[in-house]
């Protein structure tokens, strides 16, 4: 095959949705923050500015001693969703204020409370559509669109999204939730389309490479758990990041840690340093207010990466 033909099928793949492999890195140390359910309402991102000044002034700080060894710069911030209280213009607009005064790159996914619930909007959805970096990595993989508030009519399109980070896998998925009032108080299922999506973007990536997802549901909020316990086992996800029930709590479920940090409706919120290093992964949570670490942490071994 000449190299102009071989440029028309990639070009054709590419029309078709036909998955590709992301590029793959070569695998190294690095750190990153995690924070979830900041529930900003519009013109109260103050609320939030001691939580992103400890953010910001993190690196070079000690660890708690359980862990040990030095804070290095971190290299973006997840957040697990529910980043708004009601996805009002307004709200949103706080929210992007506050993005923009971390030091370092922003990858979220959406909450419950990021979809308007029963009152729909797409406020928050367009937001992240024109985040350059998730514009880049999204795909819907054929499925379609939902049909709001409807959760099992489809996916959101536009904001599931997934990257490799020096050697880690990170799989951003934003799932609608179940508004029907048939689910229990705070639980729902992760819907057949969401899961189908799941499932496509793994097969994008070797089972054997480590990943890493940030979803803003918990290991007892989702109903159908088994289901993603068992994809978890088969794709090696060592850690699954969450927020929705609004406090620190941790669940192993085989090799997966799931992590949930407290939320920040009022001065009880949480952010997490989540260290991946050669044969290592650990995750400490900072207390903004209370300026002292969590005494829960994960620290364990990994098969080396490199």
């Amino acid at each position: 095959m000449n190299v102009a033909r071989a440029f028309l099928v990639l070009a054709l793949a590419a029309g078709a949705g036909i998955a590709q492999e992301p590029a793959k890195q070569a695998p190294e140390a690095f750190t990153f923050l995690f924070w979830t359910d900041q529930e900003l309402d519009p013109g109260k991102e103050a609320k939030l500015a001691p939580t992103v000044e400890a953010m910001n002034g993190i690196a070079g700080k000690p660890y708690p001693e359980a862990l040990g060894g030095t804070i290095d710069a971190p290299d973006f911030v997840a957040s697990a969703g529910d980043n708004t209280g009601w996805p009002s213009a307004g709200a949103v607009e706080s929210w992007d204020k506050v993005v923009r005064d971390l030091k370092f790159p922003s990858r979220p996914v959406a909450g419950n409370h990021d979809s308007g619930g029963v009152q729909p909007r797409e406020t928050f959805y367009d937001w992240m559509r024109k985040d350059p970096f998730i514009k880049a990595h999204a795909s819907d993989n054929g499925l379609p669109a939902w049909t709001p508030p409807q959760a099992e009519t489809g996916i959101i399109p536009g904001i599931q999204y997934s990257f490799r980070h020096k050697g880690v896998v990170f799989l951003m998925p934003s799932p609608t939730y179940d508004n029907s009032g048939k689910s229990p108080p705070g639980s729902s299922p992760i819907m057949k389309p969401d899961l189908e999506w799941l499932k496509k973007e793994l097969a994008k990536y070797d089972r054997r490479e480590p990943k890493i997802v940030v979803n803003h549901f918990n290991a007892g909020s989702i109903m159908n758990r088994a289901e993603i316990d068992a994809l978890y086992k088969e794709n090696n996800v060592l850690l699954h990041l969450c927020g929705h029930w609004e406090r620190v709590e941790h669940w192993k479920v085989g090799e997966t840690d799931w992590v949930m940090d407290a939320g920040h409706r009022e001065k009880e919120g949480t952010f997490s340093v989540v260290r991946v290093g050669r044969d290592s992964l650990s995750v400490a949570h900072w207390m903004t207010f209370a300026k002292k670490w969590h005494e829960t942490t994960v620290q364990r071994k990994l098969p080396a990466r490199w």
